[in-house]
């Protein structure tokens, strides 16, 4: 999100404005960023993890409307562009690994305003996760694996997020049958 002058807002104010982060329009202070480390050998949504994390607990979050950096939108070599289905469930690997994280994190927290924005934000993606499936054509059998999962960690059906256009996903994802139904005959379609 840009902003017209510089802003000065807490953590968990920051979040509720962006619930979608990256470090790579960031500058932290090491002192900020604590005992929180990327996941090791986590190749996708790493980021997303360290800033809610990290962010969330800190006081004063300064956004100024400098642009410093642009980010190279058309890497052929990027992990997110190899759309093999053994390269996507990797990276879906990395995405559940990460929601199980943020979960746990905030499990730990203490703050319900914290704890409300990090459960907002963890909706948006679990519900972004679902919709990248969706849209990269996995396989129905996957994609039931998957809810499975996140049924038996309480992220699935998916709540309510930041974002209306997630909501309206969301809706037709929360229709398991029928989102999985929609996925077999599209499978169908394909061959």
């Amino acid at each position: 999100v840009g902003f017209k002058k510089e802003i000065h807002v807490s953590g968990v104010d920051y979040l509720k404005r962006n619930p979608y982060n990256y470090v790579w329009n960031k500058i932290f202070r090491r002192s900020a960023i604590g005992e929180n480390r990327f996941l090791h050998g986590i190749k996708n949504t790493e980021d997303w993890l360290i800033i809610m994390m990290s962010v969330v607990n800190m006081q004063n979050v300064v956004c100024i409307p400098e642009i410093g950096y642009y980010y190279n939108t058309n890497n052929t070599g990027s992990t997110l562009r190899n759309k093999t289905i053994d390269n996507l469930k990797n990276n879906y690997a990395d995405t559940q690994l990460v929601h199980e994280t943020l979960l746990d994190f905030i499990h730990q927290q203490k703050d319900e305003k914290a704890i409300h924005v990090l459960k907002k934000a963890l909706n948006y993606s679990v519900i972004g996760f679902f919709y990248a499936m969706f849209v990269d054509r996995m396989p129905m059998y996957y994609v039931s694996y998957v809810i499975n999962k996140y049924k038996s960690i309480g992220l699935y059906p998916p709540l309510k997020s930041f974002s209306e256009k997630a909501e309206k996903f969301r809706k037709f994802l929360r229709l398991r049958y029928v989102f999985l139904l929609a996925l077999k005959i599209r499978e169908r379609h394909d061959k």
